[in-house]
Formats: structure tokens, sequence, C-alpha cells
């Protein structure tokens, strides 16, 4: 469908010339536009060959629909992708930069437009949706049965009902050719999807160099989430499935390095422990999450970890040891407040004249009261009052260097960690 060959369905007035040459616009170019949607009252439109052409379209009331400048931002439309309003694309195909025109369009071109404008409210609209409307949209889907349903919208219902001639007042904002942009995911191709991996993973790197942890974490979980969407159309474990996972976990060695960082310990032990699931031996992924336990202050869990990761790469056993002698520490510490937390409860004086019953007897005979200034707990050498362990050089607790900055493995295989 063309806008110039159908004159009779589509008619274009412009408001506003814009800047460019009047050439077409290859498939792939990236518009952003504003749009004003209205329903036309009448039923009839006018006689497009009329001398007041320009004068009698638009002065044709309706009513407003949709208005973009009241959205969060401007719609975006990637041309020659099937965009389910056909017509919108002929339309803005042929308008240059910064131009603002109307456009007077045949209901029998539009019926998409309820479903489109759904979408778009869903996606830009600054207002929430009220609880019915949300459940008529869980409820519906975009079929036939789903338009009977309802769109959760009253106007937009009308409009399925009651189809309309429409009028688009449309300000093109900007036009970006092919290669000029850096495609979004749903845009690419899949071998772009698939090349785009490894950029993402070489950003999160530099990034995490520069010590601009949360941006590295997001470029290495966006390139994960790729990888993820390209392996749910292979069969598990089958050859290209593997190729990918195994592209996948230096992936999630990184991310848990960040996490770890960040202080996101049960996040790195849950991405640590996904690449052990593939690679139960490898090193980075037991030190990280073994360090993550002892963040937790999961002893257990920690030991098992560091011990392992130590025996297996014995270049690893001193940032282990420090590691350990950590949990050691701070396992002492807890253990030492626990015990001041449970000799308070006894050593708290109960109030006077409070009763102890002999629930053995069941008699008040057997009760007794206790002085006030009486005490089950004398408190005496209940708490150490020295509770640091001896100061050693280079131990722990000695103020200096206390814990080392880096205390990754051995840097080998160019891992994010090697600086």
């Amino acid at each position: 469908m063309s806008v110039k060959d159908n004159k009779k369905l589509v008619k274009k007035f412009v408001l506003s010339h814009g800047k460019g040459e009047d050439t077409p616009y290859p498939h792939g170019t990236k518009v952003q536009f504003h749009v004003k949607s209205e329903a036309l009252f009448s039923d009839t439109l006018p006689e497009w060959s009329s001398t007041s052409v320009q004068e009698d379209g638009l002065q044709l009331d309706g009513q407003l629909i949709d208005d973009s400048h009241d959205w969060k931002q401007p719609v975006e439309l990637l041309l020659g992708k099937k965009f389910k309003l056909e017509v919108w694309e002929e339309c803005i195909s042929t308008m240059k930069k910064g131009e603002i025109a109307v456009f007077i369009i045949d209901k029998t071109l539009v019926s998409p437009y309820p479903v489109v404008s759904q979408t778009l409210r869903k996606a830009f609209s600054k207002k929430p949706a009220d609880a019915k409307s949300l459940q008529k949209e869980k409820s519906h889907h975009c079929c036939g049965m789903g338009l009977k349903e309802g769109l959760g919208h009253k106007d937009l219902d009308e409009l399925v009902t009651n189809p309309r001639h429409m009028k688009f007042t449309i300000e093109l904002l900007l036009a970006e050719l092919p290669g000029s942009y850096e495609k979004q995911y749903w845009e690419m191709s899949e071998e772009e999807r698939l090349g785009s991996i490894p950029q993402l993973q070489e950003k999160g790197n530099a990034l995490y160099r520069k010590g601009n942890y949360q941006q590295a974490s997001d470029n290495y979980k966006e390139a994960i989430g790729r990888l993820e969407n390209l392996m749910l159309k292979e069969k598990p474990n089958d050859t290209d499935w593997l190729v990918l996972n195994m592209q996948k976990l230096p992936l999630l060695l990184n991310y848990s390095q960040c996490q770890l960082l960040q202080g996101e310990y049960y996040s790195a032990v849950e991405h640590c422990s996904t690449v052990l699931e593939h690679q139960p031996g490898n090193v980075k992924a037991l030190f990280r999450r073994g360090k993550a336990h002892v963040e937790l202050c999961e002893g257990q869990l920690a030991r098992r970890d560091l011990q392992e990761c130590s025996s297996l790469d014995p270049d690893t056993a001193p940032a282990c040891s420090k590691l350990l002698a950590r949990l050691a520490y701070m396992e002492k510490q807890q253990n030492k407040k626990d015990k001041k937390l449970y000799a308070s409860l006894f050593d708290k004086p109960l109030a006077k004249d409070t009763i102890i019953s002999d629930r053995n007897s069941g008699s008040k005979e057997n009760d007794q009261l206790i002085p006030k200034d009486s005490n089950i707990n004398d408190g005496k050498n209940s708490i150490e009052q020295n509770d640091y362990p001896p100061k050693k050089d280079g131990d722990i607790n000695d103020g200096k260097n206390s814990i080392e900055q880096n205390d990754d493995p051995p840097k080998k295989d160019g891992d994010i960690n090697d600086g």
C-alpha cells in the first residue's frame, strides 16, 4: 500500500515542512515521532477532488484517542519490520525530518489501531492502569477471542466494535539510516545477536578495569541474557547448545566477581554455582563462591569451597588461607556476641516480689520471693575482657592491611581480575 497510490483512502496535509531530500527511507531505518490520534465523528470523508481539500481535511473533528506528547517518550519504529499498523510506515516514509503533517485515513486501513494503541499505552503511558484494566489485559490475547473480551480501555473497545476513520497528526523527530545507530537486541538478525555478545563482554571488562562495577555488571548481564535466548532455540546438550553454554560460563564468572565487589553475596553464590554445575573443578568459581560464603558467615560451605580450591590449585592456597582466617575471626566474634547476649538474659534482675512457682508441685506454698537486688548470674568472667586474638605481624586483626584488596586466585586465563 502506498499513500500516493491511495489518495482516496489516505490524504496528507503538510502543516510544517521538514528538511532533507525527498527520498524514501530504506528498510531498517529507525524513526522517532510524536503522534496525535483522533477518531473522526463523521462517517463520510470529503471529496478530496474539491478545490478546498486542505481546509476541508483540517476542519474534520474527532475524538482524541492518544497523544504521545503526554507519554514518557516519543514513539519509535523500525521501518520494514512488519509493524502491525502498516499504514503508519507508509505515511512516515513520505515525511522529512522535522516535518509535521496530518493524515486522514479510511477506517478500512486502521483496523489494527486499537491493539497497537493498547501496546503503546502499556509501554509509554505515564498513567498507571487501574486494576480492572490490568485484569482485562491479563485475560485477553491478541486474537479474535481476545478482542471480544476487550482491551481494557473503553475508548479502544468502542473502536473495535464501531470502526471509524482516523486522523493522525505526526511530527517526525528523527530518522536514522541503517548502520548509523546501535541496534537493540530485537532489531538484530541471529548472526548480529551472536556477534554482539563478545562486544558486550569487552565493554564490561573495560568498565571493570575502571572500577565501574555496576555498569560492568549490566553489560555482563545483558550478554548472559542474549546467550540464554539463543540457547532456548537449541536442544539442551546438543553441540550448538554446548558451544553457547561454554561462551556463557566466563560471563557468569565475571558477573559474580562484580557482584562480590558490590556486596551482592547471594547473587555471587548463585552464579558461581551455575558454573560449577558444568565445570565442578573450576577454581575461580570455587574461590569466589567460597569468598561469598565467608562474607555470609556460612562456615561449613566456605571451608568446603576454599579447601577444594586450594587442593586443586596450590597457588591459591595463600589467598584461601587468608579468607579462612577471616572466617575464623568472624565466627569467634559472633560466638562472643552470642555469649554476651545469652548472659544478659540471665544477668537481668527480676522485679521485686516476682513470684517463681514450683510448677512440679503446683502449690502456692512452694512459691518464693526473689529479692530485687538478687542476681541469678553475677556476670563475673562471663565475657572475656579482651575479645581479640593476639596480634601478630600480618594477622588480619592488626589493623594494617587486614584484608588484601585483590585476593583472587593467580591470574591465568585473561579473566577480568588480571588488571
